[in-house]
């Protein structure tokens, strides 16, 4: 099968390469895994620092003869599956989370908590940006740093793989979101519902925000120490928390002082201001996986894709993670591994569901967004968000009150006329209009927890 590979540690102009002859996937008939033939998948800094050797140790069995084949999230259709296999059938479209890597192929196998059934509405081609980094931003928000509603989240590189989706989760939770960015802030503003936005080439963000006393910061892209010594800045004193998707180390380190940090950072005497250090290890969670899936399927969650191209070869390749390495990207990297199915069109597909990523170069200082976070969490609330039904009877009971307030202000002889606008849904006696009122306001602004 084709695939794109590497045999060696080193620079991706270096080390990636096309191979055509790379033996197929193989799956196990008697096992729970499923083969799937792959229409797009992504990369994310992960991939990037694994082929660079960065997380190369003197106990690490190295990458192998057959060389290692990068990328960790897909989008593609079920070809075979094992006897294990209970929730899914040939012909299936699914998006998967692949455990050791090896996107980046004609086909994958893996076992079926990787997979989930891919959002009907969104293509292939958007699908693939869903899997590690929707993971990464549900797990970072809601298992450690505990998001609840109202509270104020702070996003660092708010316009990256994982940052957009972050932003749009902690919305769905309710909180008070601010994003920091360089290059993309009409993107975090204006698509995906930030209240506040940030241009950190400016200054500092912990100089920008300082007795911000945010509850919680989640690092999505920026490396180096100095992010976590300046948190005491901006984070509450007590319950303040920091969870970080990358090393924060500028370059590696050695053993002693990897130590040394573990130790300050994980058992921090009483004294200490620094909050607590947690850092995102993301596995398969197909129960997480299932969410995000629904999410988008909803219209909740809108995957963000840059508007590069690159082809299925070793030149792009190369192009895709020179753009990884640059940090440049404005929302996830996709490569299409079949461009004509992985941007296939149907009736069930919906455009407005997804974004394309571009980059805005123009963008300078403060954003802040004029609309509310309760209004914003009650549209896009998972799993809690208003059905149809209540979504009309909420929009009924508000015209009502229009016209009623408008027969008021009109005069006493309409008031008889305007109480029976209400239909039998409510009576003309003050009390079951008040009682009617107040639920109907309570469901505007209802929001459940994941």
């Amino acid at each position: 099968m084709h695939c794109i590979t590497y045999r060696h540690y080193g620079q991706a102009a270096d080390v990636l390469e096309a191979v055509s002859n790379y033996p197929r996937a193989y799956m196990d008939a008697e096992s729970d895994s499923v083969l799937v033939k792959v229409y797009a998948a992504s990369a994310s800094q992960h991939d990037l620092k694994l082929m660079e050797g960065y997380f190369k140790g003197p106990f690490s069995r190295g990458i192998g003869k057959g060389g290692r084949i990068p990328g960790c999230s897909v989008s593609g259709v079920v070809t075979a599956v094992g006897v294990k296999v209970k929730g899914l059938s040939v012909g299936d479209e699914v998006i998967g989370m692949l455990e050791k890597g090896g996107a980046l192929a004609e086909f994958v196998s893996a076992r079926e908590k990787c997979f989930v059934l891919k959002p009907k509405n969104l293509t292939h081609f958007f699908s693939a940006a869903l899997p590690l980094a929707g993971v990464a931003a549900f797990h970072a928000l809601r298992n450690l740093a505990d998001i609840k509603q109202n509270q104020k989240v702070l996003i660092l590189n708010a316009s990256g793989g994982v940052g957009t989706l972050a932003v749009q989760i902690a919305k769905c939770m309710g909180a008070h979101v601010t994003g920091t960015t360089s290059r993309n802030m009409s993107l975090v503003k204006r698509r995906l519902g930030a209240d506040v936005v940030f241009n950190y080439k400016e200054r500092p963000w912990w100089e920008a925000f300082e007795g911000a006393e945010f509850d919680a910061i989640i690092n999505c892209g920026e490396g180096g120490a100095k992010c976590y010594h300046h948190c005491p800045l901006v984070l509450k004193r007590k319950t303040g928390r920091y969870v970080t998707l990358v090393p924060d180390e500028d370059e590696k380190v050695s053993t002693q002082r990897y130590l040394s940090n573990f130790f300050k950072r994980n058992f921090r005497s009483p004294s200490s201001s620094l909050p607590r250090y947690r850092v995102c290890k993301v596995r398969v969670n197909q129960k997480i996986l299932k969410t995000i899936a629904h999410m988008a399927q909803n219209g909740r969650l809108k995957p963000v894709v840059d508007e590069s191209s690159f082809a299925f070869s070793d030149s792009g390749a190369k192009l895709l993670f020179g753009k990884l390495a640059a940090k440049s990207a404005s929302g996830k990297l996709v490569m299409e591994i079949d461009p004509k199915l992985a941007r296939r069109m149907s009736h069930e597909i919906k455009p407005k569901h997804c974004i394309v990523g571009r980059t805005d170069n123009g963008a300078q200082g403060f954003y802040s967004s004029p609309r509310s976070a309760d209004s914003f969490s009650s549209q896009y609330s998972p799993g809690g968000a208003l059905d149809d039904k209540e979504r009309k009877r909420s929009l009924n009971m508000s015209k009502s009150m229009k016209r009623f307030s408008g027969s008021i202000k009109r005069g006493g002889s309409s008031i008889i006329g305007s109480a029976s606008l209400f239909g039998r849904r409510v009576s003309s006696s003050g009390g079951r209009i008040r009682d009617k009122f107040s639920r109907g306001k309570n469901t505007d602004i209802a929001t459940r927890q994941f």
